[in-house]
């Protein structure tokens, strides 16, 4: 008898390199411009990742005008390769419009982003100088004193004309003060600035209309904590911390993390330059903190270190912007300053008022700073609407997971908690964000109407306040819970502990996140990075997917049907040119099989037994064919095996082995 080889499927499918929609398995679209924002394809459909460019210009159907240039690209520990293009329309860069390629093996799997549609006629030519436009934006952030005319311009500005100044880029940038979709959507040329003002205290880009002079935006840089300054000092108790040997005495600079982590001294001043370094004489920072009743400084250095390590050991994250970025903090800035902040480049803590918040160099507020900074350098999230209210949820998120993997018995889930001097509570839970009028549902009580014209007086439509949905997301998805939302849905999330939870969220932020991610998106988001980490139907996609629908954003996760195991061991037995005998293992519950056979391109029922044996005859001398099991009850359930297949003999074979 003649050996029959077994492989896996029957055809062989001749796939073109198009971009038809029947390559795309699913697709979610911003439901203002009515363009993807996440595009996954089958896998007969994925696209060469060698051509990830020409594959978002396909697929997004953009004109000649828009290019997408490859800006950065990240392999991680999945065998994935996230390549991030910026979005440029006749050459001029178009704000907040990335799109990233997520490929494995060659080949893109998925692309997310935010494409940003631009008429073709739409003029580029300025009409304002970035002089004149530089004097509008100073009006319209109207301090007093900026960073330029301090003595740490160097750090930050290069001498345009002999002094130091902002220049200007020439951007596109969609219409943030349209009252109308159709208004908000228009593209309008841009002069974009960084301004760092230093009194009053603010650092955004500033973007003037190159045509008309008006103020457009502004996206806040410095991020702060939010009002009122809610953290503490006295946290770590007796720690170890690395420092560093220098001119017979100790500082606090540690060259083991990256590029080093240091910490200086403000000395309640405001220009960085003036910074002095913490000394100790024999590094007993015990005494120091007794002798100088200070111990701001060390919480500060310590939390830093902490941050890098969580990072580092949970995410294999190398610093801030996963390239080792040195981590700086400056502490003792300013007098009553109640507040913290990161401005881009740094950390700066204030003291408190000394009355009901001691200096806010707690560890949640140096992680939840330094999570901008993760953000800056991974999503960069834009700051208002509800891409601000994400950006400030994972900072706590970050807060949280860090304070958790160093202090396990502290209140993880209160922000600020340890600086509160009188009601030791912060000013965010994330267990129950309603403490705090902030929202837990997602257009419930408390949520900030977010299509508003953002501004620093308005919280930039609600960023701190909308951060409470996904803060109440994170915490359900790492506790589990069960309840009724504000919209009136009946919930229930297992629980998957907060290191899973964190893995979700840290890839959802860097690798499906883009500048305008919203709510939709974030949770689009999440799941793939469920799927990409635990698996499709996973206990932790299923959580994921309940967690969001916990908190009014998207549908729960579809209740299973429930199905017949699949019929496994099948066999061909028996065959000879026209037939052949097949048999498979039963099935628990099953009372018939049905045998199916594959021809002319279909699947045709051959019979039908409640047996686990078929006979199957009278086809074509010499043929392949393909066949298939399907285990069935008297509930309608059903269990489908995959294809077996077999290759009858051929008339002179038959012959030669005596069977004709």
């Amino acid at each position: 008898m003649r050996k029959i080889y077994t492989i896996g499927f029957l055809f062989s499918i001749i796939s073109f390199f198009t971009f038809a929609q029947n390559d795309v398995k699913k697709e979610n679209r911003d439901s203002d411009n009515d363009t993807p924002t996440f595009v996954q394809f089958k896998d007969d459909g994925k696209k060469d990742e060698a051509d990830s460019k020409q594959a978002i210009k396909n697929y997004l159907k953009s004109s000649i005008n828009n290019d997408f240039k490859p800006e950065k690209s990240e392999k991680d520990a999945l065998g994935f390769t996230h390549t991030k293009h910026q979005q440029y329309f006749k050459g001029i860069k178009v704000e907040f419009g990335t799109y990233v390629t997520h490929a494995r093996n060659g080949f893109i799997e998925t692309m997310s982003g935010d494409y940003k549609k631009v008429d073709d006629d739409f003029d580029i030519k300025a009409i304002l100088s970035d002089a004149t436009a530089l004097s509008n934006a100073l009006k319209a952030v109207g301090a007093s004193e900026y960073m330029w005319n301090t003595e740490d311009a160097t750090e930050y500005y290069s001498k345009i004309k002999g002094k130091y100044a902002p220049g200007g880029q020439l951007v596109l940038i969609e219409n943030f003060q349209g009252l109308t979709k159709a208004d908000k959507l228009k593209s309008r040329l841009a002069w974009k600035f960084d301004i760092y003002a230093t009194q009053p205290l603010s650092r955004a880009n500033v973007y003037i209309d190159a045509k008309n002079g008006e103020w457009i935006f502004s996206d806040a840089i410095i991020h702060h904590a939010a009002a009122p300054g809610t953290f503490s000092t006295r946290y770590s108790g007796t720690k170890s911390a690395t420092t560093d040997s220098f001119n017979g005495s100790f500082r606090l600079r540690d060259v083991s993390r990256g590029l080093g982590v240091e910490t200086y001294n403000l000395k309640k001043k405001t220009t960085y330059n003036t910074a002095t370094d913490f000394t100790d004489a024999n590094n007993s920072w015990i005494e120091y903190a007794n002798t100088n009743k200070d111990n701001a400084a060390l919480d500060a250095h310590l939390g830093a270190q902490n941050t890098f390590d969580y990072f580092k050991n949970i995410h294999n994250r190398n610093s801030y912007n996963n390239a080792g970025a040195k981590i700086k903090s400056y502490v003792h800035y300013s007098t009553n300053y109640v507040n913290a902040f990161w401005d881009g480049t740094r950390m700066t803590y204030g003291d408190g008022n000394g009355t009901s918040f001691d200096p806010l160099t707690s560890q949640d507020v140096c992680s939840h700073e330094l999570g901008h900074a993760v953000c800056s350098s991974s999503a960069n999230l834009v700051y208002q609407k509800e891409s601000g209210a994400l950006n400030e949820a994972l900072s706590d998120i970050w807060g949280a997971c860090v304070e958790f993997y160093k202090f396990p018995t502290k209140g993880t889930w209160n922000v600020g908690e340890d600086f509160d001097k009188i009601n030791h509570l912060g000013f965010r839970n994330m267990k129950n964000p309603n403490q705090f009028s902030d929202p837990d549902t997602y257009g419930g009580s408390f949520w900030v109407n977010p299509n508003c014209t953002p501004s620093s007086t308005n919280d930039y439509c609600g960023v701190h306040r909308n951060s409470g949905v996904l803060n109440f997301w994170f915490y359900l998805l790492t506790t589990g819970g069960t309840g009724t939302n504000d919209i009136g849905s009946i919930y229930n999330v297992a629980s998957i502990g907060i290191l899973d939870a964190a893995k979700i969220t840290y890839r959802m932020e860097t690798v499906y996140m883009t500048s305008g991610t919203n709510y939709a998106g974030a949770r689009t988001g999440a799941i793939q990075a469920a799927i990409d980490l635990f698996g499709a139907g996973s206990t932790q996609v299923i959580a994921t997917t309940n967690a969001f629908y916990a908190v009014g954003v998207g549908a729960a996760y579809p209740t299973p049907v429930l199905r017949l195991a699949a019929p496994t061991n099948l066999q061909n037995i028996t065959i000879t040119e026209s037939s052949f005998n097949g048999t498979w293992e039963s099935v628990k519950g099953a009372n018939e099989y049905e045998v199916e056979v594959w021809k002319d391109g279909v699947w045709e029922s051959y019979l039908k037994t409640s047996s686990t044996f078929a006979n199957i005859e009278n086809l074509s001398i010499g043929q392949i064919f393909a066949w298939r099991v399907i285990a069935k009850n008297t509930k309608g359930e059903t269990g489908e095996s995959s294809s077996k297949q077999v290759e009858l003999l051929s008339e002179a074979i038959a012959k030669e082995e005596g069977i004709l």
